[in-house]
């Protein structure tokens, strides 16, 4: 009966250990910390940190501190440090615990600052994301599991728990980022580029730069690996890029915002008034799911009504009622062109992100006559 209930111990304890390392946590896990260290070393014991002259250095840590500082507004408990490696590889690595590594190599063949702040900033999204979090997670169920059961069924209790740290670290650098983490960090570095005020073309042209050149440093995995194919990110960049510059032009403002959404309603147009949402809320909601809302079913057949009641073409005035910061309420009044009748009010609520500004929930409906 003893041993029974010591190995149902053991079996709990396993359990209850991988439960608790898969939970998330906001703050950087201190497995995450010791594998940053080590492979932090690791790379400079290897390689030794690259010699720039002061002007390139200087220009290559301005562009990562207006970067870090923007992502730092996303993960506040990560302090971004970057680190120059001397070796001829046209790659780069986000290590973990906010460090950031950029090989020499590739610093020698970008051309302008914006494709520099593309690398910078697609590294600082893995490291928003929390995507070496999640490669542990994966990886330590796996391997802290087994030493678990192993100390415990040998008596060593805890010992050589956290001596899987390197290994995990060195799993995960070779085997690189996931398709969807790696789509997640472009998306990061489009909309971070922008934000620190540099073109976000420049990712593009980063792309051609590495399908040129390639990595043959094999034991990091690729900062533009082969998953998704280099070519397939090219077209999906070109078409990120484009609607996030069409998306600024577009929502530049709560009023322009309104604008889109009103013309949206009155053309029928569906797309336009999908657009018109904060991209959280895409993300929740498909475009045929927008079809069968409620509210908007409401708004569209009331304007239908109207339309048929009055023998002519709707228009709209847009008023601003309040602005703070990041976030908008206007106001969409729609009426008949004859006899310039205020028929049906909408209330609007936005916030801007980085595709300008967008509605956070659906429009309400006010004064409906």
């Amino acid at each position: 009966m003893l041993k029974y209930s010591k190995s149902f111990s053991t079996i709990l304890f396993i359990i209850s250990a991988l439960f608790l390392i898969n939970l998330p946590a906001d703050a950087v896990s201190d497995l995450e910390k010791e594998i940053a260290k080590k492979n932090l070393v690791k790379y400079q014991e290897e390689y030794g940190l690259a010699y720039l002259e002061a002007t390139a250095r200087n220009r290559i840590y301005n562009i990562f501190d207006r970067l870090s500082a923007e992502a730092a507004k996303d993960a506040r408990d990560l302090n971004f440090k970057l680190y120059i490696v001397d070796a001829p590889v046209l790659n780069a690595a986000y290590l973990g615990d906010g460090n950031l590594v950029l090989f020499k190599g590739l610093v020698d063949r970008l051309k302008d600052d914006n494709q520099l702040a593309a690398v910078i900033a697609h590294e600082l999204g893995h490291g928003v994301n929390n995507d070496i979090e999640e490669g542990i997670n994966l990886i330590q169920g796996l391997q802290v599991g087994g030493v678990l059961f192993e100390t415990f069924t040998k008596g060593n209790r805890y010992e050589g728990i956290l001596d899987v740290a390197g290994n995990i670290g060195l799993n995960l650098l070779e085997k690189g980022y996931s398709r969807e983490q790696e789509r997640d960090a472009d998306e990061y570095s489009v909309s971070l580029s922008e934000r620190a005020g540099y073109d976000s073309y420049g990712a593009i042209e980063l792309m051609y730069i590495l399908k040129e050149g390639g990595s043959n440093d094999t034991r990091l995995g690729e900062l533009f690996s082969s998953h998704p194919n280099l070519d397939n990110r090219v077209d999906y960049l070109t078409d990120l890029v484009k609607n996030f510059k069409d998306a600024k032009e577009l929502y530049y403002s709560p009023i322009a915002t309104a604008r889109a959404l009103a013309q949206g309603i009155l053309s029928d147009n569906l797309e336009m008034v999908y657009g018109s949402y904060w991209n959280k809320i895409q993300g929740n909601r498909s475009l045929n799911q927008l079809k069968n809302n409620k509210n908007l079913k409401q708004i569209e057949e009331r304007i239908e009504i109207i339309s048929l009641d009055n023998f002519g073409e709707l228009g709209y005035t847009l008023e601003l009622r309040n602005q703070v910061e990041n976030t908008a309420r206007v106001a969409i009044f729609f009426y008949d062109d004859n006899n310039q009748q205020e028929d049906l009010s909408l209330a609007i609520d936005l916030i801007k992100d980085q595709y300008g500004w967008k509605l956070v929930r659906d429009p309400r409906i006010y004064n409906l006559k």
